[in-house]
């Protein structure tokens, strides 16, 4: 395994934007706040840019009555992504987690015939009530944009977490749940990512059940089954524990080829005072089949990371890192073997995919 490697320090490697086009998909969905930063609510527009240069091709206003994408995800062709899209007020804002607001999704196509440009349609999924989506939470389109992974937020006090996938094309749905009795964090369920075939979404789950997911696991879960219990419809293929390192995770990438997973989060340590202290960015990458860690590497102290596409066969991934500012907007870069290049993204972006 390799050992941690800061990067936070390593030059970029110039690459022009002839190469990029050729390793990174060619556009890029950035959900941006349009206002100024001193904003209480920061909402959110979408706006499709070229990944090489960070042209703006388009930018898409959120539908009434709502007043900000809060999520997104892309599929594989580079050409469909899907938007969550709520209305956030002033109050919502100053909550640490909002989940005051109805969530509605959207599909946004990118037309390339002629001049591109960006097609938005309501999908016709339900309309999810107040309190089941986070604007923090994460959504994931799989890779032939036809299903949608939802993480869902406990609704009222001892409910369940979940995830839940829909059909695209008729609003369909299964929910997979982990009991609040048997949830070692909160959210105990997230950041779902698909496996290439879209049948299996890793996700990551902090159980109680088995002792050995207490301090995160990453599950693959098989969507064909009917819902119910994630960890009875799902597989084991990580464990915190096996670390031997105190770390809480955010995010989980599996590779379109679903060969490798890259999970993110801060490691610490635990005080004398029993308190636990977050404060280093960590990446790690991970055999999907075996679980065995290939390489990590640690960011700058204070920041965070957040993998958002990865290609095996490239060796390099795109991560963001959240900006001092007072609404949160993030920036980002592509890491590749040979060092790292700075993506250029729109003003005040709050989050992006690929």
């Amino acid at each position: 395994m390799r050992s941690d490697a800061n990067l936070g320090n390593r030059p970029s490697t110039g690459e022009s934007a002839s190469q990029l086009s050729h390793i990174a998909p060619r556009y890029f969905v950035a959900l941006a706040h349009p206002g100024h930063a001193r904003t209480q609510i920061p909402t959110a527009d979408a706006v499709v840019a070229n990944t090489a240069t960070g042209r703006i091709i388009a930018r898409v206003a959120v539908p009434k009555p709502y007043n900000a994408f809060v999520a997104v995800s892309g599929a594989e062709d580079d050409r469909t992504f899907v938007l969550a899209a709520q209305e956030l007020t002033a109050q919502s804002a100053r909550s640490q987690l909002n989940t005051g607001s109805a969530t509605r999704f959207y599909q946004l196509r990118i037309s390339t015939a002629g001049q591109p440009r960006a097609v938005l349609t309501a999908l016709p999924l339900p309309v999810l009530p107040a309190g089941n989506f986070s604007e923090f939470g994460s959504i994931a389109l799989s890779p032939d944009g036809t299903r949608l992974a939802v993480q869902l937020f406990a609704a009222e006090y001892r409910s369940p977490y979940g995830v839940r996938v829909y059909d695209v094309a008729n609003g369909s749905y299964r929910t997979w749940i982990l009991a609040h009795d048997d949830a070692s964090a909160s959210p105990s369920i997230n950041s779902p990512s698909w496996v290439a075939g879209g049948k299996f979404l890793a996700i990551l789950v902090y159980s109680n059940k088995p002792r050995g997911c207490t301090a995160g696991c990453v599950q693959l879960l098989d969507t064909t089954t009917s819902g119910g219990n994630v960890m009875a419809a799902s597989r084991t293929i990580f464990r915190t524990a096996k670390l031997h390192r105190l770390v809480s995770w955010s995010t989980v990438l599996v590779t379109p080829d679903g060969s490798q997973t890259l999970i993110a989060g801060m490691a610490g340590k635990k005080l004398r005072s029993g308190i636990e202290e977050f404060y280093l960015p960590v990446v790690y990458d991970f055999s999907t089949p075996s679980g065995d860690v290939r390489w990590h590497f640690a960011g700058q102290s204070g920041q965070n990371l957040y993998p958002l596409w990865t290609s095996a066969k490239a060796r390099f991934f795109v991560l963001t890192r959240p900006n001092a500012d007072r609404i949160g907007s993030v920036s980002a870069a592509i890491y590749g073997p040979h060092g790292i290049f700075q993506v250029k993204l729109p003003a005040q972006t709050l989050n992006v995919a690929w």
